[in-house]
């Protein structure tokens, strides 16, 4: 048997400076020249000549052609000649992917098989991982900017599985996986700000992913033809958005394939996939991405 049962613990830093909202609420003019980006353009000054620079005044909402209002972030020197925006939540004027801190993973694990007669098999999976999470704002500006949060969270995980042979040489499965996870931000393996509250958002720390999976193994002729078939449907939650939402993907899938050891030094084969995919609960707040892209018009 090949059971097994352990203990880990994993820490993380991380420090983000982020000035992500350049380029997707104002974008840039794509056809100047990256000689004429200045500090004042990325900083979002108006500057004459500058076609990178942003229309208005950073901070107060502007109206463009193309993409109707957009709400300008301020941007502050954040060293190097680089600027970003504060970090904290949206609510408070603050930008979810700028932050500094930690945390720390220790998880418990066990895992048993049971064979019965080589006929049947039976195996069980369990994981419990405790994080505690830090963050706070590395670019205070003003005062009422020294934003922090900690928190602790408990992530449950569970697989099981089951097979039986018919036959000597085929197996049938089935396999379930319930798990709970971290899921840092989009941009970066960082944790990120609550749309509101200048807290820890909870979502990343509850992303779950859910899979169900029956196949089928056999060797038609041993040592010589192996064929396998497989169907499965898996649901994950990706990495929360700035609106306090979850984007849900759904994936359902089947998957063949054959193989033919003609040799010990000759084999051939083939393999079919069939998925089907998509995203639900999508949700962006207003202006976030353009509906057109971007515009090289050398003027938004």
């Amino acid at each position: 048997d090949n059971s097994n049962t352990g203990f880990a613990i994993r820490h993380e830093r991380f420090k983000t400076l982020a000035a992500n909202n350049s380029f997707t609420v104002a974008p840039y003019d794509l056809t100047a020249p990256l000689s004429l980006k200045t500090p004042a353009g990325l900083y979002g000054l108006p500057v004459t000549g500058d076609s990178g620079s942003w229309i208005g005044t950073a901070g107060v909402p502007q109206l463009s052609s193309y993409f109707g209002y957009l709400n300008l972030p301020r941007m502050y020197p954040a060293g190097d000649g680089l600027y970003a925006e504060v970090g904290g939540s949206p609510a408070s004027g603050g930008a979810v992917y700028t932050g500094e801190g930690s945390w720390t993973s220790s998880s418990f694990f066990t895992q048993q098989n049971i064979a019965i007669n080589q006929r049947v098999g039976f195996n069980l999976g369990l994981n419990t991982t405790h994080i505690n999470a830090k963050i706070k704002n590395p670019l205070v500006v003003a005062a009422g900017q020294e934003r922090s949060d900690e928190q602790n969270f408990w992530l449950p995980s569970i697989q099981a599985s089951a097979y039986v042979k018919p036959l000597e040489n085929t197996t049938i499965y089935y396999t379930y996986d319930h798990s709970y996870a971290l899921n840092t931000g989009g941009f970066a393996d960082v944790l990120t700000w609550a749309p509101s509250g200048n807290t820890l958002n909870p979502l990343a720390f509850h992303s779950l992913s859910e899979l169900r999976e029956v196949g089928i193994k056999s060797e038609p002729i041993p040592n010589k033809l192996f064929v396998s078939l497989a169907g499965y449907r898996q649901t994950r939650d990706l990495s929360p958005d700035t609106t306090g939402k979850m984007t849900y993907l759904e994936v359902k899938g089947l998957e063949s394939a054959i193989r033919f050891q003609a040799t010990d030094r000759l084999s051939s084969g083939a393999n079919l996939s069939v998925i089907n995919a998509k995203f639900s609960n999508i949700s962006y707040p207003s202006g976030f991405f353009s509906p057109v892209g971007f515009v090289a018009d050398n003027a938004t």
